[in-house]
């Protein structure tokens, strides 16, 4: 029986993808790959701002008495982390008020 090999991938580019997949839009902060937005729509209040300024990601949630986005709420250190926050994206997605 052949041994499967299973190669990392890059945790920014997974959560890109699944956010993709779900319908969230992506907006490019910074003009690099390392700052963005993800929200659904702009009068619905999912929206996280990702952001790896160091050697882990920083999740940010949107705060709408703000205006702004807020503290992280989520540090992104492992694949394990990126699945449970994709998990978040996903659920956010599914059960969310479908406002027009």
């Amino acid at each position: 029986m052949a041994k499967v090999v299973v190669q990392p991938v890059d945790l920014m580019d997974m959560i890109k993808y699944v956010a993709r997949e779900q319908g969230y839009k992506i907006s490019n902060a910074n003009g690099t790959g390392s700052k963005f937005d993800l929200y659904i729509n702009r009068h619905h209040g999912v929206a996280f701002r990702v952001l790896q300024a160091t050697e882990y990601i920083q999740i940010h949630q949107w705060e709408d008495n703000t205006n702004e986005y807020g503290r992280a709420v989520y540090s992104i250190r492992s694949h394990s982390d990126a699945i449970q926050f994709c998990n978040i994206l996903i659920a956010s997605a599914s059960i969310r008020a479908k406002r027009k």
